[in-house]
């Protein structure tokens, strides 16, 4: 049995990074603080997921692990996968920021569809 309030606490918070991300996307020179909040959203929205699915989601920066977890529970993620990419935001790109550029639409497309997908789950169970 999931736990709803805890699905919510993770989607107001990921709610927020992907606010910060659509506020600071205007910034040409701030990849690394956008790739930091999209990788903080989409770590939300899947613990969010895994929380939904009444299991303990892993403490870990690493998409792909969230994801691996939602897996062997049996959910289908592969349209989430390319999320990965962003993993490496969480620490290592906040202190060495030659990246190449961000692309944030593609970055706002991801999040909307996971956090669409994830809101889409709590509110089959209302």
């Amino acid at each position: 049995m999931s736990d709803r309030s805890q699905v919510e606490s993770l989607l107001r918070a990921a709610a927020r990074d992907i606010k910060a991300v659509q506020l600071i996307g205007a910034a040409s020179d701030l990849d690394e603080i956008i790739g930091f909040h999209t990788q903080q959203a989409a770590e939300k929205l899947l613990k969010a997921w895994i929380a939904f699915k009444g299991r303990s989601y892993p403490i870990t920066h690493n998409i792909d692990h969230l994801l691996n977890a939602l897996a062997r529970s049996g959910e289908t993620v592969e349209r989430f996968r390319p999320l990965a990419e962003y993993t490496p935001f969480a620490v290592r790109y906040r202190y060495d920021a030659t990246i190449e550029a961000l692309d944030r639409t593609k970055a706002m497309s991801r999040l909307t569809a996971l956090l669409e997908h994830v809101r889409g789950l709590l509110a089959a169970t209302d």
